[in-house]
């Protein structure tokens, strides 16, 4: 077997005892460094999937339907959560529906000359890349997404209000449904419906407007 010659941990040069077990790890502080590094990555990824996992309510999203009807994919769901029948999410046998953010999944293509749906995890570090891949996606076919209400945030000049995006702030908080059709948490923040018009050419003029048929809190 052969040995290691730095920590796996913090990459120092590992000594090894002439007989025995060859190191992994220069100490035990290093070895339960990288134990709480990856239970953190794990803990990530569940709260990803379980994001995943709150279902846009039933009655926004029949809303949606009315405003929208030509949607044809949800790009983050599960086989419970899913606005269409058409779905990206993590419990897909087909691998290229497993991960939305994949440079292989066109989401225009799968869309098929319908609109995709955005219901996407919060995350810090998974929301910019959703808005960026609907703005992309944007250059062929409508993108309708439902994202935390924050006008004055940087991200949201850069991928909405910099892209002609039109959205609509939703009254109160609004609480997410669980895969069974009971009510959730609420949001921990306002949120808008952001509809990104296909654009060719020029984009399109955007900006606060009335998406919905009738304010969603009533």
């Amino acid at each position: 077997m052969p040995r290691r010659r730095t920590c796996l941990a913090c990459k120092r040069p590992l000594a090894h005892p002439d007989t025995g077990r060859p190191r992994t790890y220069c100490s035990l502080s290093c070895r339960q460094r990288l134990y709480r590094k990856r239970r953190k990555q794990q803990q990530r990824d569940e709260a990803s999937l379980l994001a995943q996992l709150w279902a846009t309510p039933v009655a926004l999203r029949a809303l949606v339907w009315a405003a929208f009807p030509h949607i044809t994919l949800d790009v983050a769901a599960t086989r419970d959560t899913a606005l269409t029948e058409l779905y990206i999410g993590p419990d897909q046998t087909d691998p290229l529906l497993q991960d939305a953010l994949s440079p292989e999944v066109d989401w225009a293509e799968l869309a098929a000359g319908g609109a995709c749906w955005m219901n996407c995890p919060y995350r810090r570090d998974l929301l910019p890349r959703f808005l960026a891949k609907a703005v992309a996606t944007a250059a062929h076919c409508d993108v309708v997404g439902l994202i935390p209400c924050k006008p004055t945030e940087r991200w949201w000049i850069t991928w909405v209000r910099d892209t002609g995006a039109r959205w609509e702030a939703i009254p109160g908080r609004v609480a997410f449904d669980h895969p069974d059709g009971t009510p959730g948490r609420s949001a921990p923040m306002g949120v808008a419906l952001v509809h990104w018009p296909a654009r060719i050419g020029e984009l399109p003029h955007g900006g606060e407007t009335r998406l919905l048929g009738v304010a969603a809190g009533q």
